[in-house]
């Protein structure tokens, strides 16, 4: 039975830990810092932190320690095809192997074994991390050059490090995407004078989405004046201006976005389009709206 002295020593470093990360430290760097606390708390030879693609194809490594002689940051895990791989979603139960001889893991990926092979991992425990019941990233505890056997408190304590994680990454991604959307705000609240000179220019109108576009990733976009409750179509980009669909210039009492945003005068960030009840999707649009 494991010692459950050592075992609460080990979760008041966790907490400890955690507490001590940089409030405002980017993302990457933070995970860097959990990568190696992983390290010294379990005493393995090696961690690597990965964070889920958006569209789930792949788990992308952004964090190892330490780093070997041939880095593992930013190597893609493929998902699709690998089952052992898949289940870290949909189950998000974690996968022990600890001898990878044979293991799943390797026979259903040859990349994977490759990496495996030269890095003489013997024995790999891989953690899924999930926030709001989804899957967003895993990280392992790798033994090289030698067997290790994880134990079922190991297995506990890494669940409670799964939720701390994804905790810190949840509040990371919100404090960058609070970053990125002031500077956009920023970019995008020109002075009047420059608004009048916009009004007719259509070279101007070009030039603003080609600046927009520096910083903001979009297929499609519009810019409306506003007379009197009614929409004016001043420049378009990504489809044709004289041939638009009529529900882009209702009237803004017939929209409740754009009715919100007048009202409150501030700008409106819908980053799940699909699901918002207010959006009308126009064919080849994206996910995101920002208006």
């Amino acid at each position: 039975m494991a010692d459950s002295s050592a075992i609460l020593a080990k979760l008041r470093d966790i907490d400890a830990g955690f507490s001590r990360l940089p409030s405002e430290a980017p993302l990457t760097e933070t995970l860097q810092i959990i990568a190696s606390r992983l390290v010294q708390l379990f005493e393995v030879d090696h961690s690597t932190i990965t964070l889920l693609d958006e569209r789930e194809r792949y788990f992308r490594v952004m964090a190892e320690c330490p780093t070997l002689s041939m880095p593992l940051v930013n190597e893609r895990i493929s998902i699709e095809g690998r089952t052992t791989q898949r289940d870290l979603l949909d189950r998000k139960e974690p996968v022990v192997a600890n001898d990878l001889h044979g293991h799943a893991l390797l026979t259903e990926s040859s990349s994977f074994s490759e990496i495996v092979g030269r890095l003489d991992i013997k024995s790999m425990l891989i953690v899924p991390f999930v926030a709001e019941e989804n899957t967003i990233g895993t990280f392992s505890l790798d033994a090289i050059g030698r067997a290790r056997r994880f134990s079922a408190e190991d297995i506990r304590l890494c669940g409670t490090i799964a939720n701390r994680l994804a905790a810190s990454v949840s509040v990371s991604r919100l404090q960058e995407d609070q970053q990125k959307y002031r500077r956009q705000a920023g970019l995008l609240a020109p002075a009047p004078g420059r608004i009048r000179k916009l009004v007719g220019d259509e070279k101007i109108v070009d030039a603003l989405f080609r600046e927009v576009a520096k910083v903001i990733e979009f297929r499609k976009a519009s810019l409306q004046f506003l007379a009197e409750g009614n929409r004016i179509l001043m420049g378009a980009f990504g489809f044709d201006k004289s041939n638009f669909d009529p529900w882009l210039l209702r009237p803004v009492a017939d929209d409740p976005i754009a009715w919100e945003i007048c009202q409150s005068k501030r700008p409106k960030i819908i980053p799940e389009t699909n699901s918002y009840q207010n959006w009308e999707r126009q064919a080849g649009t994206n996910d995101v709206g920002v208006v």
